[in-house]
C-alpha cells in the first residue's frame, strides 16, 4: 500500500493501493484509501476540463476582437472607428462577464459556512424582486410565508437572479418565482411559459459553457456559466437544482433541507 501511494503524482492519479482478502482493518482502509484517490481524480479531471473551456471560452472574443483590429488597420481611412468601438467594447463586456462568473466559481470552492445564516426564503425573493428593473415580461410572485432555510444570503441572491435572468430570456409572456415547504424541504421555483427545454438536454445546460442554440440565438454575449453557478451554489447548501417538467416551458427548481 505504501509503496502504491508513492508512485501518485499530480499527472498520474490512476494508481489504487492493493485491497487485502481478508476483512480486517487493512481492508477497510485500503478501500477508503481508493475511494479517495477516485474522488481526487475525478476532482482533477473536472478542473482540468473547466481551465480548458475557460481558456477558449476568453480566448474566442479575444481573438475576433484583434482579427477586427487588425483589418482595420490595414485600412484605417475606410473604417467608422465609433461602430468598431462598440463592436470592442462588446467582446470585452463579455470577457469581464467570464472572468467574474469564472471567479464566482472559485469562491464557491472555498468554505462560506460561516457567511450561514437563518434566511427567509420569500423575503429574500422579494428584495430581488423589488431590485430588479421591468424587463421584457412580468414576473409574478407566489410566495409562502415562513419557509425558512440556513444560508449565504449573497450566495443565494446570486442564484436568484441568475435563474430570473434566465427565465426572462426564455419567456413567452411571463416568469413565476414560487417559494413554498414540502415536508422537510424549502423549495424556491423560477418557470418561464416559453418553448422548454427537451428531457435529454436538461442536465446539459448545467455544464460549464454549454449553451444550447436557443440559447446563442436570444443571448449571443452569454457565458454558459450560469446555471452551473446557481447548481454550485444549491450543492454548497446541500440542497439539488434540477429541470422538473412542467406541462410548458422550463422549471427549475431549488430544494433545500430546512433546518430542524
Amino acid at each position: 500500500m505504501t509503496a502504491e501511494l508513492a508512485e501518485i503524482t499530480e499527472t498520474d492519479l490512476a494508481h489504487r493501493v492493493p485491497v487485502p482478502a481478508h476483512h480486517d482493518e487493512l481492508r477497510y482502509l485500503a478501500t477508503i484509501v481508493n475511494r479517495t484517490l477516485e474522488q481526487l481524480e475525478a476532482a482533477v479531471h473536472r478542473e482540468r476540463r473547466f481551465t480548458t473551456d475557460a481558456s477558449h471560452g476568453l480566448r474566442s472574443p479575444i481573438t475576433g476582437a484583434r482579427l477586427r483590429l487588425e483589418e482595420a488597420l490595414m485600412d484605417p481611412d475606410a473604417v467608422d472607428w465609433p461602430d468598431m468601438a462598440k463592436d470592442l467594447l462588446g467582446d470585452v463586456e463579455r470577457q469581464q462577464a467570464i472572468a467574474e462568473e469564472i471567479l464566482t466559481l472559485a469562491r464557491l470552492d472555498a468554505d462560506r459556512s460561516a457567511q450561514h445564516q437563518r434566511t427567509d426564503l420569500a423575503e429574500l425573493v422579494r428584495t430581488e424582486l423589488q431590485r430588479r428593473t421591468p424587463g421584457r415580461v412580468p414576473i409574478r410572485a407566489d410566495l409562502r410565508p415562513d419557509v425558512f432555510v440556513t444560508c449565504d444570503p449573497l450566495l443565494m441572491s446570486r442564484l436568484l437572479h441568475n435563474l430570473l435572468n434566465n427565465a426572462e430570456r426564455h419567456a413567452a409572456t411571463g416568469v413565476t418565482v414560487a417559494v413554498r415547504a414540502e415536508d422537510d424541504t424549502g423549495v424556491l421555483e423560477v418557470y418561464d411559459d416559453g418553448a422548454g427545454i427537451a428531457p435529454e438536454l436538461r442536465e446539459l445546460v448545467f455544464e460549464r459553457f454549454a449553451r444550447l442554440p436557443e440559447s446563442r440565438a436570444r443571448d449571443p454575449k452569454g457565458t454558459g456559466l450560469g446555471l452551473p453557478i446557481c447548481r454550485e451554489i444549491a450543492r454548497a447548501h446541500r440542497g439539488t437544482l434540477t429541470i422538473e417538467d412542467s406541462g410548458q416551458g422550463t422549471s427549475l427548481v431549488l430544494r433545500m433541507p430546512l433546518p430542524a
